[in-house]
Protein backbone atom coordinates (compact mmCIF):
# COMPACT_ATOMS: atom_id res chain seq x y z
CA UNK A 1 0.00 0.00 0.00
CA UNK A 2 1.34 3.37 -0.94
CA UNK A 3 0.48 6.84 -2.20
CA UNK A 4 2.24 8.08 -5.34
CA UNK A 5 2.17 11.13 -7.58
CA UNK A 6 0.53 10.53 -10.95
CA UNK A 7 2.83 10.89 -13.95
CA UNK A 8 3.53 14.32 -15.44
CA UNK A 9 1.15 13.76 -18.37
CA UNK A 10 -1.80 13.04 -16.02
CA UNK A 11 -1.18 15.90 -13.59
CA UNK A 12 -3.66 18.73 -13.48
CA UNK A 13 -1.42 21.14 -11.52
CA UNK A 14 2.13 22.38 -11.79
CA UNK A 15 4.66 22.08 -9.01
CA UNK A 16 5.38 19.53 -6.34
CA UNK A 17 2.76 16.91 -5.54
CA UNK A 18 2.04 16.63 -1.81
CA UNK A 19 1.44 13.02 -0.84
CA UNK A 20 -1.09 12.39 1.95
CA UNK A 21 0.36 12.08 5.46
CA UNK A 22 -1.02 11.32 8.90
CA UNK A 23 -0.82 14.28 11.30
CA UNK A 24 -0.05 12.19 14.40
CA UNK A 25 1.09 8.65 15.12
CA UNK A 26 -2.43 7.71 16.26
CA UNK A 27 -4.27 9.29 13.31
CA UNK A 28 -6.14 6.81 11.13
CA UNK A 29 -6.61 9.28 8.26
CA UNK A 30 -4.09 10.48 5.71
CA UNK A 31 -4.60 14.18 5.01
CA UNK A 32 -5.08 15.26 1.39
CA UNK A 33 -4.32 18.88 0.59
CA UNK A 34 -5.86 21.46 -1.70
CA UNK A 35 -3.86 21.59 -4.94
CA UNK A 36 -4.89 25.16 -5.77
CA UNK A 37 -6.52 28.18 -4.20
CA UNK A 38 -10.30 27.73 -4.40
CA UNK A 39 -13.25 29.95 -3.55
CA UNK A 40 -16.51 28.15 -2.77
CA UNK A 41 -19.62 30.29 -2.63
CA UNK A 42 -22.55 29.20 -0.44
CA UNK A 43 -24.43 26.19 -1.87
CA UNK A 44 -21.81 25.76 -4.62
CA UNK A 45 -19.17 23.11 -5.14
CA UNK A 46 -15.63 22.96 -6.51
CA UNK A 47 -13.94 19.92 -8.05
CA UNK A 48 -10.19 19.43 -8.30
CA UNK A 49 -7.76 16.57 -8.77
CA UNK A 50 -5.12 15.86 -6.13
CA UNK A 51 -2.51 14.47 -8.57
CA UNK A 52 -2.20 11.55 -6.11
CA UNK A 53 -3.00 7.89 -6.68
CA UNK A 54 -3.06 5.02 -4.21
CA UNK A 55 -1.91 1.45 -4.69
CA UNK A 56 -4.01 -0.97 -2.63
CA UNK A 57 -4.15 -4.75 -2.47
CA UNK A 58 -7.36 -6.60 -3.30
CA UNK A 59 -9.71 -6.48 -0.31
CA UNK A 60 -8.88 -2.88 0.68
CA UNK A 61 -10.26 0.52 -0.31
CA UNK A 62 -9.56 4.15 0.51
CA UNK A 63 -12.44 5.88 2.29
CA UNK A 64 -12.48 9.67 1.88
CA UNK A 65 -14.18 12.05 4.31
CA UNK A 66 -13.89 15.79 4.80
CA UNK A 67 -11.73 16.78 7.78
CA UNK A 68 -14.02 17.29 10.76
CA UNK A 69 -12.77 20.82 11.42
CA UNK A 70 -13.83 21.91 7.92
CA UNK A 71 -17.24 20.32 8.28
CA UNK A 72 -17.95 21.79 11.71
CA UNK A 73 -16.23 25.18 11.47
CA UNK A 74 -16.77 26.00 7.79
CA UNK A 75 -19.78 23.96 6.69
CA UNK A 76 -17.86 22.02 4.02
CA UNK A 77 -18.58 18.47 2.96
CA UNK A 78 -17.67 16.20 0.10
CA UNK A 79 -20.35 16.66 -2.55
CA UNK A 80 -20.89 12.88 -2.62
CA UNK A 81 -20.79 12.88 1.25
CA UNK A 82 -17.90 10.39 1.23
CA UNK A 83 -15.59 8.91 -1.34
CA UNK A 84 -14.62 5.36 -2.17
CA UNK A 85 -11.39 4.68 -4.05
CA UNK A 86 -11.27 1.05 -5.18
CA UNK A 87 -8.03 -0.86 -5.65
CA UNK A 88 -8.63 -1.10 -9.41
CA UNK A 89 -8.81 2.69 -9.77
CA UNK A 90 -5.01 2.70 -9.47
CA UNK A 91 -3.26 3.11 -12.84
CA UNK A 92 -6.53 3.02 -14.83
CA UNK A 93 -6.08 3.89 -18.52
CA UNK A 94 -8.17 7.08 -18.34
CA UNK A 95 -6.41 9.13 -15.64
CA UNK A 96 -3.92 6.76 -13.98
CA UNK A 97 -5.92 6.81 -10.75
CA UNK A 98 -5.72 10.56 -10.09
CA UNK A 99 -7.93 11.06 -7.02
CA UNK A 100 -10.47 13.84 -7.44
CA UNK A 101 -12.24 15.74 -4.69
CA UNK A 102 -15.46 17.74 -4.92
CA UNK A 103 -16.08 20.03 -1.95
CA UNK A 104 -19.46 21.64 -1.33
CA UNK A 105 -20.15 24.71 0.80
CA UNK A 106 -23.31 23.89 2.77
CA UNK A 107 -23.69 27.37 4.30
CA UNK A 108 -26.73 29.41 3.24
CA UNK A 109 -26.47 32.25 0.73
CA UNK A 110 -29.32 34.19 2.36
CA UNK A 111 -31.56 34.16 5.40
CA UNK A 112 -35.17 35.12 5.92
CA UNK A 113 -35.37 37.88 8.53
CA UNK A 114 -39.13 38.41 8.67
CA UNK A 115 -41.92 40.14 6.81
CA UNK A 116 -42.73 43.78 6.38
CA UNK A 117 -46.36 44.76 6.02
CA UNK A 118 -46.93 47.21 3.20
CA UNK A 119 -50.17 49.14 3.08
CA UNK A 120 -51.64 50.28 -0.19
CA UNK A 121 -53.98 53.24 -0.81
CA UNK A 122 -57.04 50.96 -1.13
CA UNK A 123 -56.45 49.62 2.41
CA UNK A 124 -54.98 46.37 1.05
CA UNK A 125 -51.98 45.09 2.94
CA UNK A 126 -49.24 42.84 1.66
CA UNK A 127 -46.53 40.98 3.51
CA UNK A 128 -43.17 41.30 1.81
CA UNK A 129 -40.41 38.90 2.89
CA UNK A 130 -37.14 40.44 3.99
CA UNK A 131 -34.00 38.60 2.99
CA UNK A 132 -30.44 39.21 4.18
CA UNK A 133 -27.65 38.38 1.72
CA UNK A 134 -25.06 36.04 3.28
CA UNK A 135 -23.09 35.23 0.13
CA UNK A 136 -20.01 37.28 0.99
CA UNK A 137 -19.73 36.25 4.65
CA UNK A 138 -20.38 32.55 3.89
CA UNK A 139 -18.00 32.23 0.95
CA UNK A 140 -15.11 29.93 1.87
CA UNK A 141 -11.57 30.35 0.59
CA UNK A 142 -9.15 27.45 0.75
CA UNK A 143 -5.49 27.85 -0.12
CA UNK A 144 -3.09 25.56 -1.91
CA UNK A 145 -1.62 23.24 0.73
CA UNK A 146 -4.59 23.41 3.16
CA UNK A 147 -5.49 19.98 4.52
CA UNK A 148 -9.07 19.29 3.39
CA UNK A 149 -9.90 15.56 3.26
CA UNK A 150 -8.81 12.46 5.15
CA UNK A 151 -8.27 9.11 3.47
CA UNK A 152 -8.69 6.00 5.63
CA UNK A 153 -7.59 2.59 4.33
CA UNK A 154 -10.19 -0.06 5.17
CA UNK A 155 -10.95 -3.72 4.48
CA UNK A 156 -14.00 -4.88 2.58
CA UNK A 157 -15.54 -8.30 2.09
CA UNK A 158 -17.54 -9.99 -0.66
CA UNK A 159 -20.53 -12.27 -0.27
CA UNK A 160 -20.47 -16.01 -0.80
CA UNK A 161 -22.09 -15.94 -4.22
CA UNK A 162 -20.37 -12.82 -5.54
CA UNK A 163 -19.48 -13.22 -9.20
CA UNK A 164 -18.27 -9.77 -10.29
CA UNK A 165 -15.90 -10.11 -13.24
CA UNK A 166 -16.01 -6.65 -14.84
CA UNK A 167 -12.64 -4.93 -15.27
CA UNK A 168 -12.41 -1.14 -14.71
CA UNK A 169 -11.66 0.60 -17.98
CA UNK A 170 -12.07 4.26 -17.06
CA UNK A 171 -11.34 6.78 -14.37
CA UNK A 172 -13.48 8.94 -12.09
CA UNK A 173 -17.12 7.77 -12.21
CA UNK A 174 -16.44 5.14 -14.86
CA UNK A 175 -18.40 2.29 -13.27
CA UNK A 176 -21.61 4.31 -13.82
CA UNK A 177 -21.30 3.63 -17.55
CA UNK A 178 -21.67 -0.14 -17.36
Amino acid sequence: MKFEAVSEQNRKHEGEVVLPLRATKSSCGYDFVCTEDVVIEPQKQVFFFTDVKVELPQGKFLYLVVRSSLGVKKGLMLANTNGIIDADYYNNAYNEGNIGLCLKNMLPSFEFTGNIQIGLPNDANFLVPQIRDLKEQNTITLHKGDRVVQGIILDYYVTEFDNATQIREGGFGSTDNK
